[in-house]
């Protein structure tokens, strides 16, 4: 199972199953299936897991009796945004890996080889190794929860598991803490390392009932936070109080179903963990894989031509830029958005028309003229390079509109990257990677 954020995401999902079933990679035997979140609305990890959940009743799945992998895929990838027209799960990866989804299939494939029914969960935001002749999968708990020993430092950006040293019993889920915060709580190991949450959960049978019946009692458009709150109400030493003092309507169905199961944490050994979060990691988790020559070693830039429902745009950002950043930290191209106006006596308006101000980031700044054909592939002498959507352009130039914005592009019909993924005919980006990739083959 793959969640999708709408449709159309969902429809490029479904033509990326069936090129890896030509391929060979997926087995025929296998159901694939791609479900959209409900009308497009946000629902968190846990509403889609509980849609799906929904769906596959729908569809007559004996949800107890099989084997269910459900990968979560319906984010924005608003850190990466050159991944979001086509979704990151099918970010391409350097051969012979091919990309997220396949790196984490293998993971996930062999892990579920080891459970005879159940529901394995995941998300695409994680990307991890494992070698297979050592795993050995617990079986003792209702929910586990696959761990990674990592720095506290990586556990400041993930969920870090408090478990009981012999049992494996998970006692707390620690959301995002400070790393001096989980030294002092003593959650490190005798290297200093804590138990990092990678998003995979294995429910067996008995933890599905549990699901099942909270799908079905709360309805499609219900907002559940899979980890920030299904994993606490898991964990065995969450005070039930501290737990229901926020939205007490959703979380006491959850307590009441989950706190009963039975979850540990299992931490295999040679667990490899990548993380890549923004752009800037990405690249180098790409430029690490294929042992080459940095992109970004001459280049603080990159472009990316993306095909709308009419016309193109083409998406330019620096590699260091984090797009979710809000005020002084919103940055294009590594300078600040705030000052870039006033020097050139621009009011916030001019980009952020309508957004509240603790909501202006580079996300949402209408920056981005609308053209009628693409950007020319030698735009600013850039090195070229295939990734997801098209041609990814790198180089150590700034676009002209940002140099010195002039009329034409004030009176232009800009559009913000938010705008420009609701705007992106992503069948045809889709089909443009296709053709670069076949391309690049022959």
């Amino acid at each position: 199972m793959l969640t999708a954020a709408d449709e159309t995401h969902a429809d490029v999902y479904r033509f990326q199953l069936e090129r890896l079933l030509r391929a060979g990679f997926l087995q025929p035997e296998t159901e694939y299936h791609v479900i959209s979140d409900p009308g497009g609305m946000r629902i968190g990890s846990g509403g889609a897991t509980l849609h799906v959940i929904r769906q596959l009743e729908q569809r007559g799945i004996s949800l107890t009796r099989s084997r269910i992998l459900l990968i979560h895929s319906g984010g924005d990838s608003r850190r990466i945004p050159h991944l979001s027209v086509l979704g990151k799960v099918f970010t391409p990866l350097p051969e012979p890996i091919g990309s997220v989804f396949e790196m984490t299939y293998d993971l996930l494939t062999a892990i579920g080889k080891h459970i005879t029914a159940g529901l394995m969960v995941a998300c695409s935001d994680t990307l991890m190794r494992l070698p297979s002749e050592v795993i050995s999968f617990p079986q003792n708990f209702d929910v586990t929860g696959v761990g990674y020993w990592g720095q506290p430092e990586l556990g400041e950006r993930h969920g870090v598991y408090e478990f009981d040293p012999q049992t494996h019993e998970v006692l707390f889920c620690h959301q995002k803490s400070s790393a001096d915060r989980l030294r002092q709580a003593q959650l490190c190991n005798s290297k200093g390392l804590v138990a990092i949450d990678t998003g995979i959960l294995v429910c067996n049978p008995n933890a599905v009932s549990q699901l099942q019946s909270l799908a079905n009692l709360f309805s499609e458009d219900t907002p559940v936070d899979l980890y920030g709150e299904m994993l606490p109400a898991l964990s065995s030493q969450t005070e039930e109080h501290d737990f229901l003092s926020d939205h007490p309507p959703v979380r006491r169905p959850l307590w009441d179903a989950l706190h009963p199961l039975r979850f540990g944490v299992w931490t295999p050994p040679g667990l490899e963990f990548f993380h890549t979060g923004t752009t800037r990691e990405y690249l180098g988790l790409v430029e690490r894989l294929h042992a080459q020559t940095s992109h970004t070693e001459h280049s603080n830039s990159l472009a990316i031509n993306i095909p709308l429902d009419s016309g193109w745009v083409c998406l330019r950002y620096g590699v260091s830029d984090v797009p979710t950043h809000c005020g002084e930290e919103a940055t294009l191209f590594d300078e600040p958005l705030t000052p870039w106006l006033q020097r050139h006596g621009l009011s916030p308006e001019t980009i952020w028309a309508g957004i509240e101000p603790t909501q202006r980031c580079l996300w949402n700044a209408r920056l981005y003229p609308v053209k009628c054909s693409p950007e020319p592939e030698g735009i600013a002498h850039s090195q070229r390079t295939d990734l997801p959507g098209g041609t990814v352009m790198f180089s150590a130039e700034q676009p002209g509109w940002f140099q010195s914005p002039t009329r034409e592009w004030l009176e232009s019909e800009r559009l913000s990257m938010a705008d420009v993924m609701q705007r992106a005919d992503r069948v045809e980006a889709f089909a443009q990677a296709q053709r670069i990739e076949a391309k690049r083959r022959m």
